[in-house]
């Protein structure tokens, strides 16, 4: 039976004696205290800790299993600890939230929610090997769906993938937990989203894996590592998300900039290409916030091998007077990104001074290897799991962030390279830390803020991470994907998973980073990036700039940047609903209606927060694409159509449009169209109403858009409630809440489907119908061909509008 087991962890466990097997445990104590339970048995223990939000941090410790390791991925005392109870003569541990059953021989746990419905069920016994490798595994119940596990990865080569859509549900898949790139990444993160009333996460770091392909249960096997998980019991997957959230660490608001576009592209060379970049945006029109800087901003150099990877520093080649150009680009309203890399190569200027802080071989010399990107020689890859390292590289980005440096883009971070044979800090093993360099490395940024630029938000997209990285500021990318149908259609999975897993911040190289896309390809995929959390354009030495298509493509471009721009109150909004509910800015239609079971299929299509339905077109020529409307009136916010759901409908895809509907009930903040954020104050704020059959409430966030200080309850809410009726009431204010900065502006109402009003009343006195106004008195007008009602109110604190 034994070897059998050690059969099922396909190869993750190295032969060797076993070393723990709870099948033929017995418990001969158990310890009960007001929040905390052990199951001690003849070969080790089981703790139970119950917290608040409804979950149970399960801790098996036992001889071989290394349950002293701490990857980090909790954030301790971020959940309060609740009592619990002990019943003996049941063999159940019960709380708030539900209870646990356990089995003596074996020694097995079950968790069941406060309905006594049984949510999870352990298998079989835990096995455990000498080298402290082990497996455990679980029953499958009825009806389960395993959601999350980060970046959705395909089961097969890259240049081989199809137009179809990836399902989110892994249920009969495999997942390795190994940060790879192959292209693209391949980001696997040991956290389960099950719907049916329960998550896990696997509090491990070490190479993992995930078998879900089993009829009757599901494993995960680790080739070392604390046997250490936790289980969230909620009623619903945003309660789920709630508490995984609060317990790895909220993400935080990032800087407003992020609510906009950002260009990039592999080949921009020096000043002269990052000035056309300026002179073009500005002149033509099309908003933009940052410009990204690839390798190109500190190597001088044409040939691979001769890159200076780990410089840190501006190439003076490039650009003459780094300080004195980030100045200009901060003049004409752009911020900069750079990107960065865990290796120092012999070119570069710190690769002496780094050899301390990297990885060493087996006689503790510092780890020198050649090959990165084939003809790369002499290399070291810095090792952030060392606190002298984190120190020290980030105090050498606070010297690049003086140059003028507004975000980082972490690259080949996974790490990209590096070999079995390496030791890392305190004798740690590649197997052990692989998974944690991407995470380390923020943390050392992030932290580096906090101490030395306490009033600047952090912002890093990174191509990895794990478990927790966002609470660090980081956001990631789906890697170095090909210019492609087939990878714009998986992008929209890839994007819905990592969100799914705590990565609220994701985007893609729009436009895919290998190859050229055509102008269609480039447009739609403009379009799908619009409605991600971060919008950047990047590719490989070929065009991705929205003029470099041709006149129609770049008016289309126009068009959708303000759109943009336009959305980003709104942007803003979802992003600090995030900070206090780890609930994602794109969100699987489940949700937002997981009563609905087609929702849970559907997986090409997606709720923008919660009152747009976005469906990508992903086909070559597709003027048409099918969209699958759930219960309730939708609004298609090019056309004003309203249809009733739930109904699977087809819809006309213009090459200028992407398939858009807005949610009955929903209130849409908006601003002025703008050519970068800041560029003016948001004044008016546009407040597109959609009216429901019941009252609306909706509540618009705003803060400095730069520093910490919401934290200290620095930031505003705005109320805006709408009640339909014969006589529907708009009401706006008071700001709850202030902040340095805060800005009364006017409001330009648009109420959607709305029946031209007999009168409209501003608290108690009636405005006039005015095709236009002085912009100091308020007025309305009607347009009967759109059924649109738009009513302008001058600066205001706090109004009610009665529309008869």
């Amino acid at each position: 039976m034994i070897q059998q087991r050690r059969k099922k962890m396909k190869g993750l466990l190295k032969k060797g004696l076993t070393n723990f097997v709870l099948a033929v445990s017995l418990i001969f104590s158990i310890k009960a205290n007001a929040d905390k339970v052990s199951l001690n048995t003849n070969a080790g223990k089981i703790e139970l800790e119950f917290f608040e939000k409804g979950v149970v941090k399960v801790n098996i410790i036992a001889p071989g299993i290394d349950s002293e390791f701490d990857p980090g991925l909790a954030v301790a005392g971020n959940l309060k600890p609740i009592p619990s109870q002990h019943n003996s003569s049941q063999n159940e541990i019960s709380s708030l939230y539900g209870k646990i059953k356990y089995t003596t021989e074996p020694l097995q746990l079950s968790f069941y929610d406060k309905t006594d419905r049984v949510l999870l069920q352990m298998d079989q016994a835990i096995t455990s090997a000498d080298d402290g490798s082990y497996y455990i595994s679980f029953r499958k119940q009825s009806g389960d769906r395993y959601f999350g596990l980060g970046e959705m990865f395909p089961d097969y080569g890259w240049k081989f993938w199809k137009t179809t859509p990836l399902k989110l549900d892994q249920n009969g898949k495999k997942r390795l937990v190994w940060n790879q790139h192959l292209p693209p990444s391949e980001l696997t993160l040991p956290f389960i989203l099950n719907p049916r009333g329960y998550g896990i996460l696997i509090d491990n770091a070490f190479k993992a894996e995930f078998d879900f392909s089993q009829k009757n249960s599901f494993s995960y096997s680790a080739k070392g590592g604390p046997l250490r998980f936790y289980v969230f019991i909620g009623d619903s997957t945003n309660q789920i998300l709630d508490a995984y959230s609060q317990l790895t660490g909220r993400a935080p608001i990032p800087p407003r900039w992020v609510t906009g576009y950002m260009q990039s592209r592999y080949g921009y060379k020096g000043e002269k290409n990052f000035r056309w970049l300026m002179d073009n945006f500005r002149s033509r029109n099309l908003p933009c916030d940052v410009l990204i800087f690839d390798l190109e901003w500190y190597f001088a150099g044409e040939k691979t091998q001769d890159i200076n990877m780990g410089e840190l520093a501006w190439s003076t080649e490039r650009f003459k007077d780094p300080l004195a150009f980030q100045k200009e680009m901060q003049d004409r309203g752009f911020k900069t990104i750079v990107i960065i890399q865990p290796y120092f190569t012999s070119k570069s200027r710190n690769f002496e001074e780094v050899k301390k802080y990297s990885a060493k071989n087996q006689q503790g010399e510092p780890y020198v290897f050649s090959g990165l990107w084939g003809s790369i020689p002499k290399t070291l890859l810095i090792d952030f799991t060392n606190p002298d390292a984190q120190k020290w590289y980030a105090q050498k980005l606070y010297q690049l962030h003086q140059t003028g440096v507004d975000g980082w883009w972490t690259d080949l971070n996974e790490p990209e390279m590096d070999f079995p044979e390496m030791v890392f800090y305190g004798g740690k093993t590649r197997d052990a830390v692989h998974n944690l360099m991407a995470l380390s490395s923020h943390k050392a940024i992030y932290q580096m803020y906090r101490a030395q630029l306490p009033d600047e938000r952090v912002f890093i997209i990174s191509r990895s991470g794990y478990v927790g990285d966002w609470r660090y500021g980081a956001g990631i990318w789906s890697g170095d994907v090909t210019s492609s149908w087939a990878h714009l259609t998986r992008n929209v999975q890839m994007g819905l998973s990592a969100s799914l897993s705590g990565y609220s911040l994701w985007a893609s190289d729009v436009g895919g980073f290998h190859g050229t896309p055509s102008a269609e390809l480039y447009t739609r995929w403009m379009q799908f990036g619009a409605f991600c959390p971060i919008f950047r354009a990047h590719g490989n030495h070929s065009i991705r700039e929205p003029w470099s298509f041709g006149e129609q493509t770049e008016k289309y471009m126009r068009e959708l940047l303000n759109l943009r721009y336009q959305l980003s109150p709104y942007l803003y909004t979802l992003f600090r609903e995030t900070y206090d509910t780890g609930k994602p800015v794109m969100r699987a239609m489940f949700l937002e209606f997981p009563n609905d079971e087609k929702a849970y299929e559907v997986s090409d299509q997606y709720m923008y927060g919660q009152n747009f339905l976005v469906a990508p077109v992903t086909l070559p020529g597709a003027r048409f694409r099918a969209v699958y409307l759930p219960a309730g009136t939708w609004t298609n916010f090019w056309t004003e159509e309203q249809i009733k759901g739930p109904k699977k409908i087809l819809v006309s895809a213009p090459l200028n449009q992407i398939p858009l509907f807005v949610r009955e009930g929903a209130i849409v903040p908006m601003a002025p169209v703008m050519q970068y954020t800041g560029e003016k104050p948001l004044d008016p704020l546009f407040l597109h109403i959609y009216p429901g059959s019941s009252s609306s409430l909706y509540q618009v966030y705003d803060d400095d858009g730069s520093s910490y200080r919401y934290e200290q309850g620095e930031f505003s809410f705005l109320p805006v409630k709408f009640t339909p009726g014969l006589e529907s009431i708009l009401k706006v204010g008071p700001r709850q809440g202030k902040f340095s900065g805060m800005h009364n502006s006017s409001f330009e109402i648009i109420i959607h489907n709305q029946k031209k009003p007999a009168k409209i009343i501003l608290d108690r006195q009636e405005i006039a119908e005015s095709k236009s106004g002085s912009g100091k008195e308020p007025f309305w007008n009607y347009d009967s061909g759109k059924k649109m009602l738009k009513i302008f109110i001058p600066a205001k604190e706090e109004f009610t509008l009665n529309i008869k």
